[in-house]
C-alpha cells in the first residue's frame, strides 16, 4: 500500500490524527529535498520556507501552489496541539489541509496522479458545494463578541500591539538562549577550560532564562488576545484555502449552468443577482460560447464586444478572460463603455471629443433661470434629458415625468431649459468639446448600420437608457447583460424600459454568493433588508468595526491592522485593498501604508496591473465596483456628496448602493474604520448593521 493510499484510508478517521499524518508525510519529503541548510538545527518551518524560496528563485514563472506553504506551516503548528494537548480540529479544517497537501504533492511530483485523485475524492463536499453549516458550527460562532464593541476594538488594537512586541521579545530571548547554549557546548567540545568564559556564559544563560520566564508570565495576561489571534489565523487559513479551491475549479455551479443554458443564441438576455453571485463569470462563459460557435460556423460572423463601466473593471475582466483562455479575434474588444462611445463619436464627428467638465463650466457662465442653480441645470441636462434621450416633444409637450429630480418644473420652465440647452449645445459643438450626455445625442442622430455580432455588457445597471438604445442598434444578434439595480452608483433610472429591450421572460436571477463568506453576507443583509433570500456556502471571520473620535486615530488604527494582517495572518500585500471615499484620501493613505513599512499602488492608475505583487492596493469606492478582494479595509471617515440636482431620497439610494458595493467586494476579511459619531446618516446605518 502506497503512502497516499494510507493517507486516503486515514482521511475518514479523526481529523486531528489525519492532519498529523499529512504533516508527517510532508516532513518526510522535506527531509529528502533539503539536504543543506543555513540553520544548525532546522525545524519544519525552516525547511519548508527554504524550499519555497528555492523554488520561487529558480522559476521564471509565478507558481500559485507556493501560496499553500503558509497554510502547511500553520497545519504543523496545529499538530503540536494535537500531539501534546490532545486538541481537536474540525472536518472542514482537515479538508483545507487536504487541498494544501495535494497542491504540495503535485508541485513536488511526489505521488502518482491516480493516487492523488483518489485523495481528492475526499473533497467531494467542496466540489459539490454542499452546505456544511453543521460541520462549521464552532467556527460560525466565532464572533469574538468581546471585541465587537467600538471601544473594545480600540483596546484590541493596542493590546495586539503590546502582545506582538512581548511575543517578539520572547522569541528573541529563545534564540539568544539557544545561541548561548550552543556556545557553551562548543567550548566543551573543544576541551577549552576557561573558567572565566564558562562563568560568563553560565551567568548569561541564567539571566536569559529569568528574562524568558518573566516574558512568559507577562504573556499569560494576554491569553484572550492570544486566543483571538490563534482562532483568527485558523479561520483565515481555512477560508483562504476554501477560496483557493474554488478558484482552481473556475467552473460554473449548477445554478449558473442553468442560467447559461437559458441565454439564447440570438436575442437579448439579462443576468441579474446580488454582488458576488457570479454574474460576470456567466457573461464571460456566454462570450466563450459565442466565440466557439463562431469558429465552428461556416459564415463570416462579425466581432464580439465586452463592455464594462470602469477602466479598472476592463483590466479585471481582461485578466480573468486571460485565465479562462478566451480564444478571441483581433477585431473582438474588451473596453469601457465610454471608450467605445468616444470611438463612435469621432467616427461620426472626427473633430469632436468628450470633455467631462465643459457642461459644468458653461452652466456656471450662463445666465441661469431663477428656478435652477447652475448645478441643477447641469443635472437636468446631463442626468435627465440626455441620459434618457428625450425629444423636445417628450420633454415639453408630453411633460414626461422627472422621477428622482429635486425641483419640479412647469411647462413654461421646461421651455426655458430647452432654450438654454440648445444654446449650450451650439457652444459645445463650436468648441469641439462636448459633454458625455450630448455626445450620446449626437451619436444617436447619425447611427451607422449594425456592425457587431453581439455585445456583452457588465454592470449594465449604470448604463443610461439612450446608451443602451444605441448599443442595441449596433448588434445583429442582440445584447447579453449582467447587472444588479442594487449596485447602481451612477444611474438612478432603469435603462431597459425605453431602450427597446424587453427583459420580461428574458432574464434570470442568481441567489448563491460565491465571493463573500456567510459572516460578510449577514452584515450586508443587516445593512440592506432586501438581501434576505441570498445564501453563501463559505465560512469566514466576522467583520470587525474600528472607530475613533479623530481621523488621525483612524489612520493609526489602519496602520496597526495592516501590520497584523501581513505579519501575523501572513496575507500577501497585493491581497489587501484599502477602499477610500474619494481621490482626496489617496496620498494620505499611501503615506500611512509607507510609514507602516509597506509599499502601495492605486488601482485607478493607468499603469496598474492586476498581476503586480508585493504592494497594498488602494481604490476609491467607485473604482472597486465589480472586483474581488480577499481583504478589504474600508476607510470611511466621511462620505462624499452625491450627484447634484437629485432629490434627497434618490441621492441617498445611490450612496447606499455605493456603500453596499464596497462592503460586498470582500472575500475573506472585512474591517471598517469610522468615526465614533459619523455625521452622515448612511454611515450611522453601517454602525447599526454591525450591531445587528
Amino acid at each position: 500500500m502506497t503512502a497516499i493510499q494510507r493517507l486516503t484510508n486515514l482521511s475518514a478517521s479523526d481529523p486531528g490524527f489525519y492532519l498529523v499524518a499529512l504533516s508527517a508525510y510532508i516532513e518526510h519529503i522535506l527531509n529528502e529535498q533539503i539536504t543543506a541548510e543555513p540553520f544548525e538545527h532546522p525545524n519544519f518551518g525552516d525547511k519548508l520556507f527554504s524550499l519555497k524560496r528555492k523554488m520561487a528563485d529558480t522559476s521564471k514563472e509565478y507558481i500559485p501552489e507556493l501560496q499553500s506553504f503558509n497554510g502547511i506551516n500553520h497545519d504543523r503548528i496545529l499538530t503540536n496541539g494535537i500531539r501534546h494537548n490532545f486538541d481537536s480540529i474540525s472536518k472542514e479544517e482537515a479538508l483545507a489541509a487536504t487541498h494544501r497537501f495535494i497542491q504540495f504533492c503535485r508541485l513536488m511530483h511526489t505521488a502518482e496522479e491516480e493516487a492523488l485523485n483518489s485523495l481528492s475524492d475526499t473533497l467531494k463536499s467542496w466540489h459539490d458545494r454542499i452546505d456544511l453549516t453543521a460541520e462549521l458550527k464552532d467556527y460560525a460562532n466565532l464572533k469574538w463578541e468581546a471585541f465587537q464593541a467600538q471601544r473594545e476594538n480600540r483596546e484590541l488594537l493596542a493590546q495586539l500591539e503590546a502582545y506582538q512586541m512581548l511575543q517578539g521579545e520572547k522569541e528573541q530571548l529563545e534564540e539568544d538562549l539557544k545561541l548561548t547554549s550552543a556556545n557553551m557546548a562548543q567550548l566543551a567540545q573543544k576541551g577549552l577550560k576557561s573558567e572565566e568564559k564558562n562563568k560568563e556564559l553560565r551567568d548569561e544563560r541564567q539571566n536569559l532564562k529569568l528574562r524568558l520566564r518573566e516574558a512568559e508570565t507577562k504573556l499569560k495576561d494576554f491569553k484572550p488576545i492570544q486566543n483571538y489571534t490563534e482562532e483568527l489565523k485558523r479561520m483565515v487559513f481555512y477560508t483562504r484555502t476554501r477560496r483557493d479551491y474554488e478558484q482552481t475549479l473556475l467552473r460554473l455551479s449548477a445554478e449558473q449552468k442553468e442560467i447559461l443554458g437559458r441565454i439564447p443564441e440570438q436575442g437579448d438576455f439579462l443576468i441579474t443577482g446580488a454582488a458576488g453571485t457570479g454574474k460576470t463569470f456567466i457573461l464571460l462563459e456566454a462570450l466563450r460560447r459565442d466565440i466557439k460557435s463562431r469558429k465552428e460556423s461556416l459564415l463570416d460572423d462579425g466581432s464580439l464586444i465586452l463592455l464594462s463601466y470602469t477602466r479598472t473593471l476592463v483590466k479585471y475582466n481582461s485578466y480573468i478572460s486571460t485565465i479562462m483562455h478566451l480564444d478571441s479575434r483581433p477585431d473582438d474588444l474588451i473596453s469601457t463603455v465610454d471608450s467605445w462611445f468616444l470611438h463612435m463619436l469621432q467616427k461620426i464627428h472626427p473633430g469632436l471629443t468628450v470633455d467631462y467638465k465643459t457642461l459644468k463650466k458653461l452652466c456656471k457662465e450662463t445666465d441661469c433661470p431663477a428656478f435652477l442653480t447652475p448645478l441643477q441645470l447641469e443635472a437636468e441636462l446631463e442626468n435627465f434629458i440626455y441620459s434618457s434621450g428625450y425629444s423636445r416633444e417628450q420633454y415639453i409637450d408630453d411633460m414626461v415625468g422627472r422621477r428622482g429630480m429635486k425641483i419640479p418644473l412647469s411647462r413654461v420652465q421646461r421651455e426655458e431649459v430647452w432654450r438654454i440647452k440648445e444654446s449650450l449645445e451650439a457652444k459645445m459643438f463650436a468648441s469641439g468639446l462636448v459633454s458625455k450626455g450630448y455626445s450620446r445625442t449626437l451619436i444617436a442622430a447619425s447611427l451607422p448600420g449594425a456592425e457587431i455580432d453581439r455585445i456583452f455588457i457588465d454592470e449594465v445597471q449604470d448604463i443610461s437608457t439612450l446608451e443602451l438604445k444605441i448599443l442595441k442598434s449596433q448588434t445583429h444578434k442582440g445584447i447579453v447583460m449582467a447587472g444588479d439595480t442594487g449596485q447602481s452608483i451612477y444611474s438612478f433610472q432603469s435603462p431597459y424600459k425605453h431602450s427597446g429591450i424587453k427583459i420580461q421572460g428574458h432574464s434570470s436571477v442568481l441567489k448563491m454568493n460565491f465571493r463573500s463568506t456567510r459572516a460578510i453576507m449577514e452584515l450586508c443583509q443587516n445593512f440592506r433588508d432586501d438581501e434576505k433570500d441570498l445564501s453563501a456556502f463559505r465560512e469566514g471571520p466576522a467583520p470587525e468595526l474600528f472607530t475613533a473620535e479623530h481621523i488621525q486615530d483612524l489612520y493609526s488604527m489602519l496602520q496597526k491592522r495592516l501590520t497584523f494582517l501581513i505579519n501575523t495572518l501572513e496575507y500577501d500585500p497585493e491581497n489587501i485593498f484599502i477602499l477610500v471615499p474619494s481621490y482626496q484620501f489617496e496620498n494620505k493613505i499611501s503615506q500611512a501604508v509607507r510609514e507602516a513599512g509597506f509599499n502601495s499602488t492605486t488601482i485607478m492608475d493607468r499603469q496598474f496591473d492586476f498581476l503586480e505583487s508585493g504592494k497594498v492596493r488602494i481604490s476609491t469606492l467607485h473604482s472597486s465596483k465589480g472586483l474581488d478582494m480577499p481583504v478589504v479595509l474600508l476607510f470611511l471617515p466621511r462620505l462624499e456628496q452625491g450627484i447634484k440636482g437629485l432629490d434627497e431620497g434618490t441621492e441617498d439610494k445611490i450612496k447606499k448602493n455605493l456603500l453596499y458595493v464596497s462592503l460586498t467586494r470582500t472575500m475573506d476579511i472585512l474591517n471598517v474604520f469610522m468615526k465614533e459619531k459619523p455625521e452622515d446618516e448612511l454611515l450611522k446605518t453601517v454602525l447599526e448593521a454591525f450591531r445587528g
